[in-house]
């Protein structure tokens, strides 16, 4: 990917043009509504009429998904890609979101769908005996049971003192000591929904037998070759009341960690005193690695032994807090080819979190970006919307175009459009110029080093610490006090025109080395050289963090914090450190040369000031009024083969003429 013809700009290859997901549908969902003639035109009058290079097909809902007669349709789709010389994106799902195989992941393998984490709880005052007869039912797993002192915050492991008996009840006789205590008896149960326990590998293997195994076995050939990407949709964690869990989770997690963390688990309910944000930090934290590790690397495995790559979305990236919604929207992109981001409803309804999907990407060393765009937002969206949001896209680092959508059936059954085709009355005159410019712009912005004077900490410490089960909606989540990264974020781009990395903690301990002024982040590909790293407000940071935070600022780098300091560590035992670290580097108490601040909430003219201090001479500096009107000036700078290239886009509704250094 860091090979890149210049010379072809004006007629980029077929790779970096869009490819659409291609909605399937056919009235009252059948599958008799697909006709094979119907695929051959309509997927060649797309390419020829407007220049798209590709489909995703996505079945809405459709009877017969995978049976025979189903892939012999797909198999036509896949024989017209072949002639037509495109490639084509395995999506994985009937409908969405991903998970179910269509239903028949529930049919064949019934418990491996998605668990739910409960509690039965009772109180009682000490000293006292308490005999208890607890009735789960079949469905539930019994994993421990903890007493917790309300007062005192003590927590004791009663989990051996539950036993079952023949009807399937639990029984339990023990005495507490003087004190109010919180019986705290722990399930994980089925919770009804029909997708995949997406943190049990072996349930997620299943799935993938359903689906992706069962288009190789039917078309082999073509893997690699004329399908060269699988897409997932939307898989989530705030279904099952926002506690989905596995029956492994306890297992799982001694054995990477040394110890059992029944101990913790009221702080997923309850402050537990001190131990509250390094508790829920393990807790989330790991729920956040399995369905990383055994939902995404396990697709992303299966696809690159297949000669594939992935990609797909979360849901709800807009929310500030995304414990509930994948847990953490930086790491779960870790082990996949493609981070995408999905771009639905109006226009730049995620504009801040692509900045997020975008630096997964440059902290990951991923040299493609996909968004999933325009869905739902209405016939009436109109060309400049189709300019405008993509525009915006780009300059905050996204570079793989996947318009929503064709459709099978354009005249009748539109559930989602706008209809991005050549049947389009509004959109079709204007779909060949929009991919050329999409492709052009793709071209200059896949792969090569990302330029950013700027490293800004993503807050997921603090996130994970400010989480409760039942404490909100999980579909939104909560916002918790202070926290102000994705407003900074924004702001940061679109008004003073700075552009940044989020750096996620882990990639900033592990993978960032401090040396005269710079913080590196040691990539092959992607080697990043910051000289003011940004900790936006937040209660909780990791001492190792803290202290590669420290390190960059000993030698010479600039730091600023905002909103909030954060006073909490999200390792055990270890907030006085953290607090101790912020003081000195605030402080200056090493007699170090590098310089610090801190902003108070929304005092972005103080932020802008103390910018201008801290990086007189900035990579990009612009001099143009802010805010603009209907969109924004942006830009994006990229280094590949040893040239520089700066990609400006101006998405408001008024020309813009400043100086630019």
């Amino acid at each position: 990917m860091e090979h890149c013809n210049f010379d072809s700009f004006s007629c980029p290859p077929d790779e970096y043009r869009p490819r659409p997901l291609w909605f399937w549908n056919s009235a009252g969902r059948k599958l008799s509504g697909i006709g094979r003639e119907g695929i051959s035109e309509i997927m060649t009058r797309s390419v020829r009429e407007s220049r798209y290079a590709g489909f995703g097909i996505l079945p809405e809902w459709l009877d017969g998904y995978m049976s025979d007669t189903y892939l012999d349709l797909y198999g036509q789709a896949l024989e017209t890609a072949r002639q037509l010389g495109i490639k084509m994106c395995l999506y994985d799902e009937n409908g969405f979101p991903s998970g179910s195989a269509g239903g028949l992941l529930a049919e064949k393998y019934p418990n491996d769908t998605m668990k739910r984490l409960d509690k039965e709880e009772l109180e009682a005052t000490g000293p006292c005996s308490v005999e208890l007869l607890l009735h789960p039912g079949k469905d539930a797993q019994y994993i421990g049971a903890v007493l917790f002192e309300t007062n005192t915050k003590k927590r004791i492991n009663i989990s051996e003192h539950f036993l079952p008996d023949p009807q399937e009840r639990l029984t339990a006789s023990f005495s507490v000591s003087a004190g109010q205590w919180k019986i705290m008896v722990f399930f994980v149960r089925k919770d009804g929904y029909d997708r995949v326990d997406y943190l049990d590998q072996s349930a997620v293997l299943h799935l993938l037998a359903l689906t992706h195994e069962a288009y190789y076995n039917k078309f082999s050939e073509f893997f690699g070759s004329i399908i060269d990407s699988a897409f997932y949709d939307e898989p989530m964690l705030y279904q099952a009341k926002g506690r989905t869990w596995t029956g492994s989770f306890n297992c799982l997690f001694q054995k990477r960690y040394g110890f059992d963390p029944i101990t913790l688990y009221p702080a997923l309910w309850y402050d537990i005193g001190e131990e509250t944000a390094s508790a829920r930090n393990a807790l989330f934290g790991f729920r956040t690695e399995l369905f990383s590790e055994h939902y995404i690397k396990a697709m992303n495995d299966w696809c690159n032994k297949h000669g594939i790559l992935l990609t797909g979305h979360m849901d709800q990236e807009e929310n500030t807090n995304p414990v509930f919604t994948c847990g953490d929207l930086m790491k779960i992109f870790q082990y996949q080819d493609i981070p995408g981001i999905d771009e639905i409803m109006f226009c730049d309804r995620a504009i801040k979190a692509y900045k997020i999907v975008s630096s997964a990407a440059c902290n990951w060393d991923k040299p493609l970006v996909m968004t999933e765009v325009y869905g739902a937002m209405g016939e009436e969206m109109g060309i400049s919307v189709l300019y405008k949001d993509i525009m915006n896209q780009f300059v905050r680092g996204i570079n793989y175009v996947v318009p929503h959508a064709v459709w099978y059936h354009a005249e009748e059954g539109v559930t989602f459009p706008p209809e991005l085709s050549y049947r389009s009355e509004k959109y079709a005159p204007a779909l060949p110029s929009y991919s050329d410019f999409t492709a052009r712009v793709s071209l200059l912005l896949r792969g090569g080093r990302h330029i950013a004077d700027i490293g800004v900490l993503y807050p997921i410490d603090s996130l994970k610490a400010e989480t409760s089960f039942d404490s909100c909606d999980p579909y939104y989540g909560n916002k918790p006090a202070g926290i102000d990264y994705m407003k900074l974020g924004h702001w940061l781009v679109t008004e003073l025109r700075r552009d940044f990395t989020f750096l996620h903690p882990e990639t900033l301990a592990d993978r960032c080395t401090a040396d005269r002024g710079s913080l590196i982040l040691q990539n092959a590909v992607n080697r990043e050289t910051y000289r003011v790293l940004i900790i936006p407000g937040g209660s909780t940071v990791s001492v190792r963090v803290m202290q590669k935070v420290k390190d960059f600022y000993d030698c010479g780098g600039a730091v600023i914090f905002t909103s909030r300091l954060p006073e909490q560590a999200s390792e055990s035992g270890l907030d006085p450190v953290v607090r101790e670290l912020v003081k000195s580097i605030l402080e200056n108490g090493s007699g170090s040369a590098g310089k610090a601040a801190f902003v108070a909430e929304a005092d972005y003219d103080g932020l802008s000031a103390v910018l201008s201090e801290f990086l007189k001479v900035p990579d990009v500096a612009m001099n143009a009024p802010a805010p603009l009107p209907g969109g924004s000036l942006g830009y994006l700078h990229k280094q590949k083969e040893n040239r520089n290239i700066y990609y400006f886009a101006n998405s408001s509704d008024l020309a813009v003429s400043c100086p630019v250094t």
